[in-house]
């Protein structure tokens, strides 16, 4: 399984793998729970500030470079430690 560059967050498929989860099922779970919403520029999925001042979720800037245009740059959403075992009770809780 591939970890992110801190061992304390997970991306989506593998958070939606430890709580057994498909990943599409487990975003639309993210979005039922207020956990994203639309960047005000963009309009792109963010993460929820609330969520990331309580520890739930963080946001990773990263670059790549497009053969045509050059440095692009996008928000990965990653999720904590603490926001699998938020959504695990929050899961359970709905089941």
């Amino acid at each position: 399984m591939h970890r992110s560059a801190n061992d304390s967050t997970y991306r989506i498929r593998e958070a939606a793998r430890a709580l057994g989860l498909g990943e599409r099922h487990l975003r639309r779970q993210l979005d039922q729970l207020g956990a994203f919403q639309p960047d005000g520029t963009t309009g792109r999925r963010r993460a929820n500030p609330a969520w990331i001042r309580d520890g739930l979720l963080v946001e990773r800037q990263e670059q790549f470079t497009h053969p045509h245009v050059g440095p692009q740059w996008y928000v990965r959403v990653e999720i904590t430690t603490a926001g699998v075992e938020h959504l695990r009770q929050q899961l359970s809780n709905a089941a």
